[in-house]
């Protein structure tokens, strides 16, 4: 009896020892990163920190061009960001410097840090388990450095972009401390990284029956976030297409319904607080389209006949050349719905 207490305090102890070397691992590694982005310190608060206070920035320089190519002017262009940053403490720079180095640490080396974590989990997942999270390291990896690229050109921009030009009274200068400039950029950029890991939360909580069908039904009016990458993204499909509503949207997408063919009606009430929105299928081609195609057809002087037959148009010709004529006519005409061709023959 003792022996087999002691074999198993020894286990419990073994796994704490492997837990214990695995984070030892990863915090070297995390520090070893951090000290070589010390060292680079200059070119990156440069290029990363510095830039994004500039016009040329861009992402400043991408809302810009969209705003010319919808016929904007320049109202989504960052003009001047009229900031000044500044340390007005003795040790704040050397600070700053050590926390931007060791998050930086921690997103660089986060591949590593999940997979020694990840690699004291596995052993005791149950085959299937394992079988379907043998992903998961690549699957949360590439989710969170699209968080980080995400946070840093959208995100913090945007941010800075907007305190940097907001004033109360044009009396007052925006003279922002190092610490503050830099620590907002480093922070949002590393918390949409770990938000944009909610897919994996969420996969791995299905997986062991926390999370279903009936928590996303319940809470899907407060907020819905989905991330599909590989068997993540196929797994949260399937729990959320055994929601109704779900389901609905996915009749539509199995058999490729265009949604031009929807037509959108008023809202209407449905009770209490709720509304809903209904939509009519367009079944057929409207008579007022009907009579422009075969305008158009007819000025177009291929040799074939256009006649209206119910909700349908019938065009008949001698040859297959003259018909594939009309079909490339119809598909550009941008009669805003789709039109399906049947019964093409010889």
């Amino acid at each position: 009896m003792n022996e087999d207490n002691q074999e198993k305090e020894l286990s419990f102890l073994g796994h704490l020892e492997e837990l214990r070397w695995r984070l030892v691992r990863s915090s070297v590694v995390i520090i070893l990163t951090a000290i070589v982005l010390f060292y680079y310190t200059d070119p990156i608060v440069n290029n990363v920190y510095i830039s994004m206070s500039k016009t040329s920035f861009p992402t400043y320089k991408f809302f810009c061009f969209i705003s010319s190519q919808l016929g904007l002017s320049d109202i989504l262009c960052a003009n001047d960001i009229p900031i000044q940053i500044q340390s007005i403490e003795m040790t704040k720079q050397f600070s700053t410097n050590m926390y931007f180095a060791l998050i930086g640490g921690l997103i660089v080396s986060f591949p590593f840090t999940f997979y020694q974590i990840w690699s004291f989990i596995k052993p005791g997942l149950k085959n299937n388990e394992a079988k379907a999270t043998r992903w998961i390291v690549f699957n949360a990896s590439i989710l969170f450095f699209t968080g980080i690229l995400f946070g840093y050109f959208l995100i913090s921009p945007l941010c800075v972009q907007f305190f940097g030009g907001y004033k109360l009274t044009a009396q007052i200068q925006n003279n922002f401390t190092i610490s503050s400039y830099m620590s907002m950029i480093t922070t949002s950029t590393f918390l949409t990284g770990l938000l944009f890991e909610l897919p994996v939360i969420m996969y791995l909580l299905a997986k062991i029956g926390i999370l279903g069908a009936d928590v996303l039904k319940k809470y899907r009016k407060h907020a819905l976030v989905l991330g599909a990458t590989g068997a993540t993204g196929q797994e949260l499909v399937k729990i959320l297409l055994k929601d109704p509503i779900f389901e609905k949207v996915s009749i539509f997408v199995r058999r490729k319904v265009d949604p031009l063919c929807l037509k959108k009606k008023e809202l209407e009430k449905a009770g209490g607080n709720k509304i809903k929105q209904i939509y009519d299928l367009i079944e057929g081609i409207d008579q007022s389209i009907c009579k422009k195609l075969i305008a158009d057809v007819k000025s177009s002087k291929i040799k074939v006949q256009v006649k209206i037959n119910g909700n349908e148009l019938r065009v008949d010709g001698k040859k297959k050349d003259d018909l594939q004529s009309v079909i490339q006519l119809i598909e550009s005409s941008n009669i805003g719905i789709p039109i399906q061709f049947i019964n093409f023959r010889d």
